[in-house]
């Protein structure tokens, strides 16, 4: 008996290690199921903000792709409101060139015919006193005919200065309006970032 009951102790106490070392190999398990269960969490939880953080990055890239673009829209239209402003220059500076021309053209014409009719009627004259009074009247009228052509021309030019320049002066005006928009525009889009 006393060889049983010493044999019932050893496996009582074996029973008990086993089971003590058993019991710490599933607290072990259980430990590391839950260290793992954590880390699984975390990890989903960092790839969540993570989509997060990537997707708003994402629509701030297209909001700032979306400006970008639009400014470059405005760039190319203002680009062609400048090639319609030098076109329609252009053009007024050419006729005005013409007008001018014509203007010259027409004063010279009717210098030389009058030059020619006072020359013609110079010796037609009975009188010195006549020919002096027909070459006053002579000086008179190209003097008048200078005074207005040159009045004419001097009308002209700022006619035609005004056309030249006022469409660029008015598209400069604009230009520094969307200027001043695309600044404002520009300190909303850093914000957004």
């Amino acid at each position: 008996m006393a060889i049983r009951k010493s044999t019932k102790t050893v496996t009582k106490a074996l029973n008990t290690a086993k089971s003590a070392k058993f019991e710490a190999q599933t607290s072990e398990v259980t430990g590391m199921k839950s260290a793992i269960h954590q880390a699984s969490a975390s990890v989903h939880t960092g790839v969540a903000k993570t989509e997060v953080a990537v997707l708003a990055a994402a629509e701030r890239m297209e909001e700032g792709m979306e400006v970008v673009k639009a400014s470059f829209e405005g760039a190319k239209q203002f680009g062609n409101e400048v090639l319609d402003v030098v076109d329609n220059a252009g053009r007024t500076a050419l006729g005005s060139v013409v007008a001018v021309n014509g203007s010259l053209m027409t004063y010279g014409r009717e210098a030389i015919n009058d030059t020619i009719e006072t020359g013609r009627k110079t010796f037609e004259v009975k009188s010195v006193k006549d020919a002096i009074e027909l070459h006053t009247e002579f000086t008179e009228r190209r003097l008048k005919a200078m005074f207005h052509t040159m009045g004419a021309l001097n009308s002209l030019a700022h006619t035609n200065t005004m056309a030249m320049w006022s469409p660029l002066a008015d598209m400069l005006r604009a230009a520094g309006d969307k200027g001043d928009e695309a600044i404002k525009s520009g300190t909303r889009m850093k914000a957004a970032f």
